[in-house]
């Protein structure tokens, strides 16, 4: 597993109980090699304006992502996973080398934005939800 695919696997709901759905893995963490994702979600409403990175099925390479329906990697859902989790096989629905331009890569960049943005120089996010489908803009 590498940053950029799209598995699946089980993470911790705001409730405490572990659901199974699709997350972007966005990094790597050391020493044990633990994996940062952010869950991915069907709720496009949800998704929070200049936050979120929406995908859609009507992106060209939406095929690549292995996801079934329009979907939102969710920033504000974050879960670290432990790699003594993984001692089984585990689904990966989406890898690739992925190049500039190419929806994860974009999506990825945007995400890492938005993060940064909100951790280090403490940029207030956008609170409002998207009630359209539209892909997430930067403002």
């Amino acid at each position: 597993m590498k940053e950029g695919d799209i598995i699946l696997t089980q993470i911790p709901q705001s409730d405490g109980t572990l659901k199974t759905r699709p997350a972007l893995v966005l990094r790597e963490l050391p020493p044990f090699r633990d994996l940062l994702v952010c869950g991915i979600s069907t709720q496009t409403h949800q998704a929070v304006r200049g936050f979120d990175e929406v995908i859609l099925r009507t992106d060209s390479d939406f095929s690549d992502t292995g996801l079934m329906s329009d979907s939102v990697a969710r920033l504000g859902f974050l879960a670290v996973l432990p790699r003594s989790r993984f001692s089984t096989p585990l689904v990966i629905t989406w890898t690739t080398e992925f190049l500039p331009g190419h929806l994860i890569y974009d999506s990825l960049q945007s995400l890492y934005i938005s993060l940064f943005d909100l951790l280090v120089e403490g940029k207030p996010v956008i609170t409002e939800l998207k009630n359209d489908k539209s892909r997430s803009v930067r403002e």
